[in-house]
């Protein structure tokens, strides 16, 4: 065995010096092409064919690293069989020519085994001849990768990757793979470093005897520092520059659960010695990613890479990997972080309410653009004495402008809406009525003749609000004009001008809440957690949920297939609610959707169903008059009548529309023809105006006219209530309100 280990160091060495720039410029044609070949391999041995040199150097090289690694794992090859000088030549020596593929299966198959069962009395010395350079290498592969893939969006790197063949796409996700691939790798190496025991009779310091550990002198935290496995690498350097990129910033569940371990033992270390450097690296490199990690509703790097890399991470090592690094951050905040920052930023955080409060109260829109002095001086006195805030330039300014910038789209969004409402109100209730059929730039005019321009609106809001009333308000809702058909329908109108304007604004802008990039930059890892803390106790996430699913719920209930069931809701009855969900599998569609959210969409759904049965009603009543010719005759006379009072001169404003003629005369027609229906009145006024265009049709049949007049216009009217309702979606409901106006319910003042 001595003599085969020796031959067999003595090849692998051989072998990996064929990597290097300079002996490839020596070799013969053939090999140097073999060689070639291996760089640009990007699957595994079975695409050579066995007689291939390549075949045979990828075999010397994966058995060579096999016999070592079986060897480590047998009783006593460290004093008999393994020189660690001779095998550090044999595998680090040309390390620097290797590719991220070759590093890999190295630490797996020969460093991970050394590692492992190596004797505690012999590990230092193994330690200090292979983990140095391997670390340093890595780190400049994993650094330089995942910073590429987490902020750049591909890793990129193909002299460690090799210069991958096929397409764009698919060298793109094996550079990925290969980089999660050493990534693994290299967080199982650290992981067995944590696990071995240590290197003399001293343990590990404990995390629970912190107190013990201060009270040590220096001397002693040092020594316990250094015979542990983990203390005694970084004292003798065996790392480059610590980074967290190391373990791929947490963003492979199998990586970090191998990695954690090994963090766990730098946070020991750290408390151990007070190394400055070390604790440094915990405060402001780890502990930020493990809250990154951690929250997965932040907008970050990491949780965009997660959701990128999906398909190749394992949900359920993510899922464990979680809660050790729950732990992880646990201990870091108990050793290093509460007695530190807490109290700064509790200290802080009264001062930050006091800020997001004040701004929130700022009439935003009127200076958002205006100069810091001037914002200085909005500001109320008494917060300025209070937060002794004397100049613009007070780091105080800072956050309150970065504040306002975010409030500025939400606050404009708010005064549009409001004034949309206005002018839709207006447009509806005007007199002499605005109809379709009239220019829309007179109705522009008139509104901005009659209420000066804000002077944060513009004209195109004024043409927003004209086009909304004639392209939704009029267009969906009222087929036919006639004064006292708008008079009729006018607080329907009104409200659905309302709901469109302030859905609207709902689904446009985002309101003025807590973020963490609003403090300074050491209590920005503590403020996401807090923050993240006060939502879920306010439950705004579960606010989000519902939202979400309401909205699905919704958009189910438009296609129409749940109208026969929902025509039999009654609103009035809870138990219909429950009798619904069970009956339609609501639940298992939807989640756990609230039931007064349900309820609220059964209502509002329930109206639109019954709009729609009424105008197949409608139809159905005005369609029976072509086949009776003595109801004919008397709707004739009747209409004719109406004519004569002048009920079709819509366009005369002198005449009285409420006079005492009309009135019978309408309620004449209605008792023809929608007898026992109970129809609105103003809908009896509408079927009289298409009845009246009808008769005028002399030159086609009283059907043919039905047809073209009557089915075409019921066909559009109910086709655009049912379009119309997903864009007045406006519901006034708890987790609404919090989304709406999040400030007050996840920081009460």
């Amino acid at each position: 065995m001595p003599t085969i280990i020796h031959l067999v160091l003595e090849l692998l060495r051989s072998v990996h010096a064929l990597w290097k720039d300079d002996t490839m410029v020596t070799l013969p044609e053939v090999l140097a092409e073999e060689i070639r070949k291996l760089k640009l391999q990007d699957t595994d041995l079975s695409e050579f064919k066995e007689n291939d040199i390549a075949h045979w150097l990828q075999l010397i090289r994966e058995r060579g690293y096999n016999l070592l690694g079986l060897c480590a794992a047998i009783e006593g090859p460290f004093c008999e069989l393994l020189d660690s000088s001779s095998v550090s030549d044999a595998i680090i020596e040309d390390l620097g020519c290797m590719e991220s593929r070759h590093v890999s299966k190295l630490i797996d198959l020969v460093i991970i085994p050394l590692m492992k069962y190596c004797p505690s009395k012999r590990l230092g010395e193994w330690i200090l001849k292979l983990l140095p350079p391997l670390f340093i290498y890595c780190e400049d592969i994993l650094c330089g990768a995942w910073f590429n893939l987490l902020n750049k969006g591909r890793a990129g790197y193909p002299y460690y990757f090799g210069y991958l063949r096929g397409s764009q796409r698919s060298a793109k996700k094996l550079e990925e793979c290969l980089l999660l691939d050493l990534t693994r790798k290299v967080s199982k190496l650290l992981g067995v470093l944590a696990s071995s025991k240590p290197i003399g009779a001293l343990t590990c310091v404990d995390l629970q005897s912190v107190s013990t550990a201060k009270a040590a002198s220096s001397r002693d935290s040092k020594r316990a520092s250094s015979n542990s496995v983990i203390g005694y690498t970084l004292h003798n350097d065996c790392f480059g520059m610590l980074n967290m990129n190391l373990f791929g910033s947490w963003v492979d569940g199998e990586a970090t659960r191998d990695a954690v371990p090994f963090c766990r033992a730098l946070v020991q270390v750290a408390v151990a010695t007070q190394n400055s450097k070390l604790r440094r690296f915990i405060l402001h490199d780890m502990l930020p990613a493990t809250i990154k990690r951690l929250c997965t509703d932040l907008p970050c790097a990491v949780q965009r890479t997660i959701k990128k890399l999906s398909c190749q991470l394992n949900s359920s090592k993510s899922q464990k990997a979680s809660k050790d690094l729950w732990i992880l951050c646990q201990e870091i905040y108990a050793v290093h972080i509460q007695n530190q920052f807490e109290d700064e930023f509790q200290r802080y955080l009264p001062t930050y309410i006091d800020i997001l409060y004040e701004v929130d109260a700022m009439d935003c829109p009127e200076y958002g653009c205006s100069r810091s002095s001037t914002l200085l001086e909005k500001l109320r006195p008494e917060f300025r004495l209070k937060h002794g805030i004397n100049s613009f330039r007070d780091r105080h300014m800072w956050t309150i402008n970065d504040m306002i910038k975010r409030k500025l789209p939400a606050e404009y969004s708010k005064r549009r809406s409001r004034q949309m409402d206005k002018w839709l109100c207006k447009l509806i209730s005007s007199k002499p009525y605005f109809k379709h059929s009239d220019e829309r730039q007179s109705a522009m005019t008139w509104l901005m003749e009659d209420s000066p321009l804000d002077a944060n609106l513009s004209e195109l809001d004024v043409q927003d609000a004209v086009d909304i009333f004639y392209n939704t308000i009029l267009f969906y809702l009222e087929p036919q004009f006639h004064p006292l058909i708008r008079e009729g329908q006018k607080d329907f109108l009104i409200k659905v001008a309302h709901q469109f304007v302030f859905a609207e604004e709902t689904n446009s802008c985002k309101p003025l809440e807590p973020e963490s990039r609003d403090f300074p930059g050491h209590l920005q890892p503590y403020a996401s957690s807090y923050i993240h803390t006060m939502k879920l106790q306010s439950k705004y996430f579960t606010a989000q949920e519902q939202f979400r699913r309401h909205q699905e719920f919704d958009r189910y209930l438009a296609s129409g297939e749940l109208d026969d069931d929902v025509y039999k809701f009654s609103s009035s009855q809870d138990k219909s609610v429950l009798q619904f969900v069970e009956k339609n599998n609501v639940k298992s569609r939807f989640g756990n959707l609230d039931d007064k959210l349900i309820k609220l969409s059964l209502e509002d759904r329930a109206q639109i169903v019954d709009t729609i049965r009424q105008v197949d009603i409608y139809s159905e009543n005005l369609k029976n008059i072509t086949a009776d010719d003595k109801l004919k005759v008397c709707l004739q006379n009747l209409v004719h009548e109406l004519k004569e009072e002048g009920f079709f001169n819509v366009d005369n404003d002198s005449i009285d529309w409420e006079k005492t003629c009309f009135v019978s005369l309408i309620d004449e027609f209605k008792e023809l023809v929608f007898k026992g229906h109970g129809c609105p009145r103003y809908v009896a006024i509408q079927g009289i105006m298409e009845y009246w265009i009808i008769s005028q049709r002399s030159d086609i049949n009283g059907q043919v006219a039905f047809e073209k007049v009557i089915e075409g216009v019921c066909h559009t009217w109910k086709k655009n209530i049912a379009e119309l309702w997903m864009d007045t979606r406006y519901y006034e409901e708890s987790c609404y309100d919090l989304l709406r106006n999040p400030l007050k319910k996840i920081l009460p003042k």
